[in-house]
């Protein structure tokens, strides 16, 4: 005689989980996982949403949806999969941290699952040895041969032998030690720019060798600019009689720090100008014309702890009415 076995509602032994991009979800294995095999070196982003079938003759309520790693997103919160029915959750990867084998979830709290969870898997083999970030280095507004740090991050695959630095730009130094991560080995990378000694903006760049069966090369491109001790803007006004003309005086951090307010000279006969902090290194010069300036061009001087600007003044000449 043949038997029948009843299956309890209550121990729903297969989840009918799909997964796929965009509206045309794929079917995959019911060990949760999507193996997205190799990636090319330059995608950002893995994608792909998960459809979670219910089928049990009670609903199923997800009280939490949590990723596993800072790099995984998912839109997808607290959630109830009725009976028989279904779910869509969206997981994506942000790869542009990541080298080498990839493997991340979005985990699934719910006291209806015989485990108390369900992991949603997405897997994929990045095809680069190596990764440096950030891949540009912006640097803070400096001084004149001010130093500044910072560091670069190197992911790589564990048979990496080791990561060297080329030929450092004019002035700076740098040291790479090695460091562990849960997935792949990795190196961080200490730089120390010195900024030139030329006022205006400026660039440069930091090759980063990564040694192994094959040498991979990493060019970073780093900018920054230098900023003069004392700065205006505008540095060129022209004077209207009928309202008063502005320029911007900023400072340097270590000029502001000396105590005082901007000194004008030079300035022209009949021309008037108030000086009032605009913010903390930063002062507002409002030039005023009178009646009794006479056209023309002049060169006004602002001077602040040693460091001087310029601001030109064009009085230009009123037509006769």
């Amino acid at each position: 005689m043949m038997r029948r076995h009843r299956l309890s509602p209550a121990l729903p032994a297969l989840f009918a989980i799909l997964a796929g991009c965009g509206d045309a979800p794929s079917t995959i294995a019911p060990d949760h996982v999507f193996d997205a095999g190799g990636v090319s070196a330059d995608r950002a982003e893995l994608s792909h949403v998960f459809v979670v079938e219910n089928p049990s003759e009670a609903d199923w309520n997800v009280d939490r949806v949590v990723p596993t790693c800072h790099c995984v997103r998912t839109a997808q919160g607290p959630l109830s999969i009725p009976a028989h029915g279904s779910a869509r959750v969206p997981v994506s990867i942000d790869l542009r941290s990541l080298a080498g084998t990839v493997e991340y979830s979005v985990r699934l709290f719910s006291g209806d699952f015989p485990r108390g969870h369900l992991d949603l898997t997405l897997r994929a083999q990045l095809d680069r040895r190596a990764l440096v970030s950030p891949r540009e280095l912006v640097l803070p507004e400096s001084g004149p041969g001010e130093v500044v740090n910072r560091t670069l991050l190197v992911s790589t695959p564990l048979d990496v032998e080791r990561v060297v630095l080329g030929p450092l730009p004019e002035g700076t130094s740098g040291e790479v030690d090695r460091r562990g991560t849960e997935v792949e080995g990795g190196y961080v990378v200490r730089l120390a720019f010195v900024s030139p000694s030329t006022p205006g903006p400026y660039e440069t760049h930091v090759e980063v060798r990564v040694i192994g069966a094959t040498t991979e090369l990493t060019v970073v491109p780093v900018r920054g600019i230098v900023s003069a001790p004392l700065d205006a803007t505008p540095a060129y006004l022209v004077l209207d009689p009928a309202r008063a003309s502005e320029s911007i005086v900023r400072a340097r951090p270590d000029v502001a720090s000396a105590a005082g307010t901007p000194v004008v000279s030079n300035l022209p006969h009949g021309v008037e100008c108030a000086v009032d902090e605009f913010a903390a290194g930063s002062w507002r010069l409002s030039f005023r014309r009178t009646a009794e300036a006479r056209p023309g061009t002049v060169r006004t001087t602002v001077a602040l702890g040693g460091a001087t600007a310029v601001i030109t003044l064009d009085l230009f000449a009123e037509r006769a009415k």
